[in-house]
């Protein structure tokens, strides 16, 4: 097989993505286990987004148009639940200050470079779900830097389809980005050839938005619909 492509096709980008842009004037309000604690305003809830997303997907729900309290304290709670807290912390600071190339020594690898980590352990768990008629959420590595401050330059999306040329050696996933309310053309596209070397992402929406590498997020249905 030389090309392949598959989209998930209960799934709808204007149905199931917010009617609002991915920017708020209200402050974040993280919840810990020792409390809550405000981040300020201007603070993206991507990762809120994409799991709500999800959440009515899986509840055959529309998302909503307008941005309520009820909704915002809502994506605040799917922010929360979308760091994983608090290993996801960690996970996110392992990829980003991870390294672009693999290294190898005596013509062994002896350390992944996150394209190794990307397109070897992440994207055949990201395939097999899209294969099975499931969501992919996932979590772009954008920072690189071990710097926890550069935590907030990482992005959360939620791919629903993709198509892998295998002669041209190219990935390309389709996602709901909430960057980009409800636009069904946003992609991602991945080089595949000799993963060891880095092989950057692509956004279709501009240099601004591409990405180092990507991972599957711990999503989890929630017991009630949003």
């Amino acid at each position: 097989m030389f090309s392949e492509t598959i989209h998930v096709s209960t799934f709808d980008t204007n149905r199931f993505g917010f009617g609002f842009v991915n920017s708020f004037e209200k402050p974040f309000i993280l919840r810990t286990p020792v409390g809550k604690l405000s981040l300020g305003v201007n603070t993206g809830l991507c990762g809120g987004m994409t799991y709500a997303s999800l959440d009515y997907y899986s509840f055959d729900r529309p998302a909503p148009d307008v941005l309520t309290d009820d909704i915002f304290d809502y994506l605040c709670s799917r922010q929360t639940d979308s760091l994983d807290l608090p290993g996801g912390v960690f996970r996110y600071l392992n990829w980003q200050s991870g390294g672009a190339d693999s290294t190898t020594m005596f013509g062994r690898r002896i350390s992944d470079g996150i394209s190794y980590a990307t397109l070897v352990h992440e994207w055949p768990k990201v395939r097999r779900l899209l294969d099975g008629g499931h969501l992919a959420p996932l979590a772009l590595i954008r920072a690189d830097s071990a710097d926890p401050r550069k935590l907030t330059e990482n992005h959360q999306v939620l791919a629903y389809g993709y198509e892998l040329n295998e002669p041209a050696e190219i990935l390309t996933l389709r996602v709901l980005d909430p960057n980009f309310p409800r636009d069904g053309n946003v992609t991602l596209r991945m080089g595949t050839g000799n993963p060891d070397f880095y092989r950057p992402i692509i956004h279709s929406g501009g240099s601004g938005n591409h990405a180092r590498a990507f991972f599957l997020s711990n999503y989890v249905v929630p017991q009630s619909p949003p």
